[in-house]
């Protein structure tokens, strides 16, 4: 029997902004995100993946978020004359099913240390 979910994990905010400052080693701080689920305990278990980009493409595999926390750290430095702005769609998936999804996007703006 599959287990459903009647809820699907929504995120506080659903567009966020950081900013970054450029060529700052990997592993930094980006920022944090944050999604509920209603359902009643088990059905209330979800975790946070980044669906977009892709690690494969261009901009992807440029920031990493914890599974449980939804922090939000970068994999690699990121050069702003290379790339100014990262979008982001990070999705919080139940852990019951896969069917239900929420999803938030996120930007980042990188900043140069003068």
């Amino acid at each position: 029997m599959l287990c459903t979910t009647s809820q699907v994990p929504t995120f506080v905010v659903g567009h966020y902004v950081f900013h970054v400052a450029e060529n700052q080693p990997s592993g930094s701080h980006v920022g944090s995100v944050s999604a509920v689920d209603r359902d009643a305990p088990p059905r209330d278990q979800f975790v946070y993946v980044i669906d977009w980009p892709m690690a494969s493409s261009v901009s992807g595999g440029c920031f990493r978020v914890g599974v449980a926390s939804g922090q939000i750290v970068t994999t690699k430095r990121l050069d702003r004359e290379r790339q100014e702005v990262y979008h982001v769609m990070v999705t919080a998936r139940p852990t019951t099913t896969t069917t239900t999804t929420s999803s938030s996007n996120f930007k980042t703006n990188h900043q140069s240390l003068v």
